[in-house]
């Protein structure tokens, strides 16, 4: 669906704490496509976020939470395996998802508000929080803070109103391997985690090309960094009782560094002239739309009917791009000394 935040058109809903909003509204079929176009043709969500008022106020969220797997497949040991001649007995005896998996998944999340009023027409909003989470999975984890900052001004005599919106958020996150629990299900429980002869290295799997869901879990990184930064401004004009035009300009942004390594300890490492090779990679991505708006409203009641009129100007920029680049470090056989 297409997103519209505070009246900015493509906002960017990763960049939104339950908390700062207000109210949501959905719009779908004819009514979604006859306001936004072909862009709210999947369905338009509104969302409105909080205001300040002229009362101080100070707010504070929090919660921590444990996920645990439930449910789990259940599959055959090592004394079931062998019995059942459903493979060789490699002398291990080994529950790949227990292996794969953490205890359980913890997060906790805190947000903190204050809102009030500078003057009589004055008010803000500051909200910010942070957030730190694990996955169940022994790779996966994410840690963002953000925060949004509104202020609004209205002039005493009602003439005009000017308000701001400034909402930053950074995140850090490893990525999930969600190809080790299909591992996990199929893979001999009587291949060991770790090799029986050298108990530093990890067991090689022998004969198929399935690589050790374990090693890949603890050795190879995948993962990113995420910023974002969105922000809109207008101003509005009273020009006459039934009579006002508003100017609106608006930017979100979104870049993405994500990272990609093996290194060359990895079991499948691939070799090179001199021996096992290290594999990096770096991804930049970079989205940028930024809005402008200028509208005029007309309104005109006469007996007992009203006549409403609006008329206006809208222009959208949109730009991606993004670069990408990889190296492959060989490294030397021998000792050095």
């Amino acid at each position: 669906p297409l997103y519209v935040i505070d009246g900015i058109v493509g906002g960017n809903i990763d960049n939104v704490n339950q908390n700062e909003i207000e109210s949501v509204d959905v719009l779908k079929g004819g009514a979604a496509s006859a306001i936004y176009g072909t862009r709210g043709g999947n369905g338009v969500i509104l969302i409105t976020t909080k205001k300040g008022n002229t009362q101080p106020q100070a707010f504070y969220d929090g919660y921590m939470a444990f996920d645990m797997p439930n449910n789990k497949i259940q599959v055959l040991t090592a004394e079931q395996f062998i019995p059942r001649n459903r493979g060789a007995d490699y002398g291990g005896n080994t529950d790949w998802f227990k292996a794969l998996s953490r205890p359980y998944a913890f997060q906790h999340k805190h947000t903190m508000q204050f809102s009030g009023g500078l003057s009589a027409g004055t008010n803000y909003m500051v909200s910010m929080d942070y957030k730190d989470a694990n996955g169940i999975d022994l790779r996966s984890s994410r840690k963002e803070y953000g925060g949004r900052i509104h202020v609004n001004h209205t002039a005493a005599n009602n003439l005009y109103s000017v308000s701001a919106n400034f909402a930053p958020r950074y995140a850090k996150y490893n990525n999930a391997d969600y190809s080790a629990f299909n591992y996990a299900l199929s893979l001999n429980p009587t291949f060991p985690v770790m090799d029986t002869v050298d108990r530093e290295k990890y067991y090689n799997v022998p004969g198929i090309n399935i690589p050790n869901p374990v090693e890949v879990a603890k050795t190879i990184l995948s993962g990113g960094e995420a910023k974002f930064l969105d922000w809109d401004a207008s101003f509005k004009l009273n020009i006459l009782k039934n009579l006002n035009t508003q100017v609106t300009l608006a930017q979100v942004t979104r870049d993405y560094f994500d990272f990609g390594f093996t290194p060359s300890t990895y079991t499948d490492a691939p070799i090179g002239g001199t021996g096992p090779m290290s594999v990096g990679s770096r991804s930049y991505t970079k989205n940028n739309q930024v809005n402008f708006e200028w509208t005029g409203n007309y309104n005109l009641d006469f007996r007992k009917n009203n006549l409403k009129l609006l008329a206006g100007y809208s222009y959208y920029y949109f730009n991606n791009s993004g670069i990408n680049a990889g190296a492959v470090l060989k490294t030397a056989l021998g000792k050095c000394g």
